[in-house]
């Protein structure tokens, strides 16, 4: 039997009702200063226990150790963690105090506890709700989350007004040339059932508050070779007529966009909410165009949307030939062993060619290694700058749509709260490499290979939603794939394959996977 610890948190809400809180969430919120609000919570003194629950064969077995304790919210819904910290600090001065004396009667013991509690950062639960927060820990009921899909926490099912970390005051703005937040990044970790995350930077590594990144303007960078791409004209459109636009980037009610088939670039606007990703082929019915400034716009109503990408006219990735791959020279790892079902084709194949993708990332300096947008986009994301990181992430794709880094990174931001958004995004990052790659591909694309990274994790986070949207059996079909295509398994793919196989919810093994660590 495999036995291992998890820790699970819970709070009792306002209302009494047990709620579960992921790790993350527990993280943020014990952050100084907090980046999220809990509006439910404002003014109250609120009750949370995280329970230490051993794990047998990934189930839980029984409860080790339960911690209590008591966080107020000021009226603005932000914990008071400083007050916090100061009730702990004086608990654990008197408890060190009641060791060191000579007195240990249990008389001493009983002053000593509701002493402790006293000090305001602890609480007893009583015998009612123990058994609830114990049958919870344990799986013998369900409870609701603490939903988090902007920087404001809300209870599950109730709608969180958005705010921007340290501005209580203004909402985060949802439509200003757009690209709204919809997520905030968890802090560190890799779970098998999450996207690949590996390129977090230090300062969210190690807890602290993230700061700004001072480096390059990227984002100037990136208009600048916007702008060397030629307007369209509008003698290029037809009044009436429906016409094919390749998506380039994205906002709310419009895109930037070009010509299907021709290189002239244009900003395409609606009155309808557009759910599009760069690389889509949207095709609109152009009710006005008109120029302004030196570029070209185009209003009208979108009839259809559809990934061709064989229709956009990329120069396919370069492949370099990087020698054979020989599954023999492998080490296999002992816990799937060299007779792992998913490992014999494989082996049995033998050797292969191996490659490495060509890199594509637009804005960056070859003089210079470190220069990166992507590497910038991700600190803007964990400096709490959503908007800005997206509105990178999407120049970028616009410079050049072949940068699977921008699409991995666009599904992984999106990827908790947005999923079938997401998968978009890895679906068009996917879909791209394989134009390079072409349908007869039977090379390995090693993960030791950096620009072989992108593609892999736009495969892995595409059979991730995949399975998270019940789409069991294309799940099933991207992750043999990636098996395939790079047998070490980085990823981690082989350990949640029979778990799609199998057809289990992907909510049920993503929270045991999370409680487990």
């Amino acid at each position: 039997m495999n036995s291992t610890l998890s820790v699970r948190s819970y709070c009792l809400a306002p209302t009494g009702e047990v709620r579960r809180l992921t790790s993350a969430q527990m993280k943020l919120l014990h952050l100084d200063p907090c980046p999220v609000v809990v509006d439910a919570f404002a003014g109250c003194s609120i009750r949370f226990a995280e329970i230490l629950v051993r794990m047998v064969d990934r189930k839980p077995a029984d409860i080790e150790r339960v911690t209590y304790t008591l966080i107020r919210f000021a009226g603005d819904g932000r914990p008071d963690m400083e007050r916090y910290r100061q009730e702990s600090g004086a608990a654990t001065d008197l408890h060190l105090d009641f060791l060191g004396k000579p007195d240990d009667s249990a008389e001493t013991v009983i002053d000593m506890r509701s002493t402790f509690q006293g000090m305001g950062c602890r609480w007893k639960p009583r015998p009612q709700e123990a058994m609830e927060l114990e049958r919870a820990a344990l799986g013998l009921s369900k409870v609701k989350g603490l939903s988090y899909s902007d920087a404001t926490f809300a209870l599950e099912g109730e709608s969180p007004i958005p705010r921007l970390p340290g501005d209580l005051e203004t909402p985060l703005p949802v439509d200003p040339d757009n690209l709204p937040f919809e997520g905030f990044p968890e802090p560190g970790g890799h779970l098998a059932s999450k996207p690949d995350r590996d390129r977090v930077t230090e300062r969210q590594a190690e807890g602290g508050t993230p700061i700004p990144p001072s480096r390059p303007n990227y984002l100037n960078r990136l208009q600048a070779l916007h702008r060397q791409q030629p307007m369209a004209a509008a003698a290029d459109v037809t009044l009436g007529r429906p016409l094919d636009l390749v998506v380039l980037a994205t906002k709310s009610t419009g895109a930037n966009c070009r010509l299907l088939g021709r290189d002239g670039v244009l900003t395409f606007r609606t009155s309808q909410r557009l759910d599009v990703v760069p690389g889509h082929i949207l095709t609109v019915k152009p009710a006005r165009v008109w120029a302004h400034n030196g570029h070209t716009y185009l209003s009208g109503e979108p009839v259809a949307v559809r990934f061709e990408f064989a229709a956009l006219g990329l120069v396919p990735l370069a492949l370099d030939d990087w020698g054979p791959w020989d599954p023999m020279a492998e080490y296999w790892g002992e816990e799937c062993g060299p007779r792992a079902n998913w490992a014999k084709a494989i082996r049995a194949r033998g050797p292969r060619p191996s490659f490495e993708l060509e890199a594509c990332v637009p804005g960056c300096d070859p003089e210079d290694w470190d220069s990166d947008p992507i590497h910038d986009a991700i600190d803007l994301w964990n400096s709490c700058q959503p908007a800005q990181a997206l509105r990178l992430l999407e120049a970028a794709c616009q410079a050049d749509l072949r940068c699977l880094d921008a699409h991995a990174h666009l599904g992984s931001f999106r990827f908790d709260h947005r999923p079938d958004k997401a998968l978009l995004h890895y679906e068009a990052g996917v879909r791209i490499g394989q134009l390079s790659l072409g349908p007869d591909f039977d090379g390995v694309l090693p993960w030791g290979c950096l620009d072989n990274r992108p593609f892999l994790r736009c495969m892995h986070g595409y059979g991730l939603c995949l399975w998270r949207l019940g789409r069991f059996r294309e799940a099933k079909g991207i992750f043999e794939r990636m098996l395939w295509l790079n047998p070490s398994d980085n990823q981690g793919v082989r350990f949640v394959l029979p778990e799609v196989r199998a057809k289990r919810v992907w909510e049920d093994f993503a929270a045991e996977e999370e409680g487990g660590y």
